[in-house]
Parts: C-alpha cells; structure tokens; sequence
C-alpha cells in the first residue's frame, strides 16, 4: 500500500525578504529540509505580492498581498515587523478549500492567516497545528508602553500607562487570544518550559503539546577545530577592521530596538567605557536605537546592518562573545548558531535559549538581563581570558554533539506530531465511510 504524502499548509503572517527575522528564518530552513522529505507536500504562505517559488516538486512558497496591513496605522512610532491584522483573509480561505489540505500549521494565534485556519477548521472540519516563535504577548506590553511614551513622553506616558494598565491589558488580550488558538488545535508545538506551563494551566492536554527545537545549517554555522585557529582569524578580523588585535569583541545580532533590550546593553557597554576596558560592539542589525548607540560609544562601535548568514557566521567565528540581552525571546536562533560557530553567549535566562539546547553548561551564562550584570559578566570574561579560552572550547565542543539540524527538526519533532493528527483523521474517515458501507 502506497501512502500518499501528507498535502500541509504552513501560514507565516509576515513578508519574507533579506531583513526577515527568525521567525522567518525558521520556516525557510524547515522548507528547505522538507525538500528531501517525499512523505510531505508543503507550501508555506507569506505575507507579500511576489510570484509562487517552487522550492521542489514538493515544496513551494507563495504569497498573498495582506487584507489590512499594520503599515497603514501611521500613527504607530515603530512596528518592529509588519503583519496582517484582519479578521479574516478571503484569498487565503479560498486557497485552502480549492488546494485540498489535509493540514493546516499556524505559526501565530493573534493575525489573518492564523484566524482563517481557525475559522475554515471550524467550519470545514480542516485538522490544524500551531508553533509559537514570538513570544507575542510580551512584545505588545513592551510596545504599548515605547508607543505611549513616545507619543505623551516618557513621564506622561508613563502615568497614562501606569493609571489605566493599558500595556498590561495588552499582554493579557493577546494571552487569552493565544489560549483560544492552542485549545482550537489538534497539535501545540512549544520551545520554552514557562510555554508548556502556560499551555498546561490554559488546559490544553499534555499529549497535544509537541517539543520544537531550534536549529542551525551546519553547512554555514561551524565552529573552527582548534581555539587557536579562532584567535588567529580574530586576529586577522580585527586588523582587517583597524582594531587592535588583543580589543575584547562583542557581538549584537537582531533589531536595535527596546523589544530586544539593545538598550541593556548599550548601557553596559557604556559601563564598560568608563572602566576603560579595551572593547568594541559589533551590531548586526537594524533599529531606532543605532543614532543612540553610535552617539555613546563613538568609534567603540559598529553599525553593519543586516548581513547574510555566511557573512554571520564569519562574524561569529571571529568575536569572543554574543550578547542576547532580549527577554522574551521563544529560544532565538542567533544564540544556537553563534554556539555552533564556537562562540560563547551570554543570555537572559528568559528567553529559554538554554533550555532549548537542554542547558549547555560553561559555553552560555544565563544572566538577568541588566546593564549592571551584563556589564560585570563582559567585565570578567574580558580579565580572564583562560576563562574565556574555556567557554570558546565548550561551545566548540557542544557545538559538534548536540545542536540539532533543520532535517532533524523535522524528522523528529514535527513530523511525529503532524502523522498523528493525520492518523487520527485518517481512522476517523474510514470509520466513517465503514458505517455508510453497511
């Protein structure tokens, strides 16, 4: 007996070009891996106006323009990443019930794609999954707040925000909205322990909660062999850059905004500056906080804007620590491939980088995520360079054993959870078509 492929829609309510995030990011790689995967056939949705891209004979992008888009709310100060807002998306509905799905994977619970897949599953009886990978109730608290501060000031917008709760209002809507979601779904795919807490104490059943890893292409984000290969190429690096060969290198890759907590940092740097500690930042990003950044630290920083991921993982392999002061982060794929790069981390414990990679040890700290702390954790590593020598060793040597490639993620963590939602289907319809026959 033949087994015909799984036919799966995968719905990404954000646009995808070179400046996309993880989220993103993620999806592409998990795409690329199904492509050797003849038992499914995926094609996954983005926000967007560019024609269908065919990956494989079995996987496809394609895109659908946004009903409502978040860029037309002008009054916003900053979107970090733009998305959908409508309730419902008719050129998407009409792709689903026209394309035969026989699964739908949400990756959100709050925008247009994922409220469709609710809404048809409802309807038409369509099986769907979900995975979280922003943790999106944090960021409209964070947001709300920059938003009214930025629009009454800080001292105003911070009485107005204080009086009626608003930002905290917003993280308990978008809370209750993901609750919702994860109980329509026949399958929740979580990263984070305080998720799975989360979900457990929303009532979703343990035994539809998946594991979802975070992964790397070990093509591109691979560690030197030896420490010594390391110090040399920073060497090089840093001459290349007019630094001087013994300056402590720091690493920031993400959007320079409050959302990732480039101001912890920045404000740690600046701790670092007045210590007259021998340092330079590298950001690998973009964001409002660049003038910020490059008005405190002066020539002690780097601006680079986004960059490939072959031109990331140079970057990796040639600083001596990544710095992730983002507290809400689902885990956060430029922790996992700085360590794969042989590169130390350090992270507030928060964002669940370490428990995703079930707790590395020496080659990431988890650390709270303030300036006063990041400060004295970069402090230390920079007066301790054998200390340092032995965390690039670690992160080397995990590196090689235990982070997870995209073909694994697939296999072993999607996969498991997508068949049994379509077995249970599957024997559900042939009980059925059983009754009608006698």
């Amino acid at each position: 007996m033949i087994t015909k492929p799984l036919k799966l829609a995968v719905l990404v309510d954000l646009a995808r070009g070179e400046n996309s995030g993880g989220h993103v990011k993620f999806w592409e790689n998990i795409a690329a891996a199904a492509t050797a995967a003849p038992s499914i056939d995926m094609t996954v949705y983005f926000s967007g106006s560019a024609k269908e891209e065919s990956l494989s004979g079995n996987v496809r992008f394609r895109y659908l323009p946004p009903v409502f888009s978040t860029k037309k709310l002008k009054f916003l100060p900053y979107v970090p990443a733009h998305t959908d807002i409508a309730s419902f998306h008719p050129a998407l509905a009409q792709d689903i019930l026209s394309s035969d799905y026989q699964l739908l994977h949400t990756t959100d619970a709050y925008f247009a794609f994922s409220k469709t897949a609710e809404k048809l599953s409802k309807k038409h009886g369509i099986p769907f999954s979900t995975s979280l990978h922003t943790d999106t109730p944090a960021y409209a608290e964070t947001f709300t707040y920059h938003t009214l501060t930025s629009l009454f000031g800080r001292t105003l917008g911070s009485y107005i925000d204080k009086s009626f709760r608003i930002s905290s209002k917003q993280k308990k809507s978008k809370e209750e909205l993901l609750i919702r979601h994860m109980q329509a779904a026949n399958a929740v795919f979580l990263t984070r322990n305080k998720d799975l807490s989360f979900a457990q104490e929303a009532g979703i059943a343990r035994r539809s909660i998946c594991n979802m890893r975070l992964g790397v292409d070990k093509n591109i984000f691979y560690p030197f062999p030896v420490y010594e290969h390391k110090l040399s190429h920073k060497r090089l690096f840093a001459n290349s850059n007019l630094l001087a060969p013994d300056t402590f290198l720091i690493l920031f890759v993400g959007r320079v905004d409050v959302g990732k907590r480039f101001h912890v940092l920045l404000e740690a740097c600046y701790r670092l500056l007045d210590a007259n500690k021998k340092f330079h930042l590298f950001v690998a990003g973009v964001g409002p906080l660049e003038t910020t950044a490059k008005a405190a630290l002066g020539d002690n920083v780097s601006l680079l804007g986004y960059l490939s991921q072959s031109q990331l993982a140079n970057l990796y392999r040639s600083v001596d620590l990544l710095a992730v002061p983002s507290n809400i982060e689902i885990g956060g794929l430029v922790g996992i491939e700085a360590l794969s790069c042989g590169c130390p981390v350090i992270s507030s414990p928060d964002n669940g980088l370490s428990e995703s990679l079930n707790f590395p040890g020496l080659c990431i700290q988890d650390i709270p995520s303030y300036p006063d702390v990041f400060a004295a954790a970069i402090h230390g590593l920079i007066d301790n360079r054998l200390l340092l020598r032995k965390i690039s060793e670690a992160a080397v040597s995990f590196a090689g054993s235990s982070v997870a490639s995209w073909g694994q993620i697939l296999r072993e963590d999607f996969m498991p959870g997508w068949k049994s939602i379509r077995n249970v289907e599957c024997e559900i319809n042939t009980c059925i078509n059983h009754i009608r026959m006698l």
